[in-house]
């Protein structure tokens, strides 16, 4: 009696830990590969933008990078998933558009429709009592026109283009993205085009209902 006992104590156990494991194994979604080289810059690298209207420059330093997977648990389902961050300050005079104090690059199941995901910028936005975190939609993978992703707040990132060349001043970039983002409110300022180059990262970026663009001057990749 006993020995059956123990028999099925070591069974429940087995089974037990079988199932612990077995969340722990869940397979890690990975950011594809050709959406890193576009950002395969390192901290240390900046950016110096000229505003096309009042030819102020304002520098983009990248500060810090974060790179891990871990596994995500709730009630709809588990997964683990890789997530890549860039983060960078940005100068507060043109912080009346969604400016990016960084970016997200992340394959967590809740940012996947379709096989499509999103990718994000953040930023902070500073008034009475601080800080708040703010977080927008910037482009989507593949990096295929007329890809678009849909948010809960019906926001919409589309690839508009992708060019084999773009050059702007005296640099030439080669295979660059071009994607919109429209959000669902009345104030269509905050409507943005970036650029992104392979390996350089946003060369560009400005309103789409205004004529002022924010272009690359200078830049160092680490």
């Amino acid at each position: 009696m006993i020995k059956k006992i123990s028999l099925l104590l070591f069974s429940f156990c087995f089974i037990f830990l079988s199932c612990k494991i077995e969340i722990g194994r869940a397979p890690i979604t990975y950011i594809p590969q050709e959406v890193k080289t576009f950002f395969n810059f390192k901290a240390g690298s900046y950016w110096v933008f000229q505003d096309s209207i009042s030819g102020n420059e304002y520098t983009h330093e990248c500060s810090d990078i974060k790179n891990d997977s871990f596994v995500y648990i709730n009630d709809y389902y588990k997964a683990a998933y890789e997530q890549l961050q860039f983060f960078w300050e940005v100068p507060y005079p043109y912080s009346s558009y969604p400016a990016f104090n960084g970016l997200t690059i992340s394959t967590e199941p809740a940012h996947v429709i379709d096989g499509v995901f999103q990718i994000n910028t953040f930023g902070k936005y500073y008034g009475e009592g601080g800080y708040s975190f703010n977080q927008s939609l910037y482009m989507v993978y593949p990096f295929v026109v007329g890809n678009h992703f849909i948010n809960d707040n019906a926001d919409t990132v589309i690839i508009s283009d992708v060019l084999d060349h773009y050059t702007i001043n005296s640099f030439t970039f080669d295979t660059v993205v071009v994607s919109d983002v429209l959000y669902n409110h009345n104030n269509n300022s905050r409507n943005m085009r970036y650029y992104t180059a392979k390996g350089k990262g946003i060369i560009q970026f400005k309103a789409l209902n205004d004529t002022t663009n924010y272009k690359v001057v200078d830049y160092h990749v680490e």
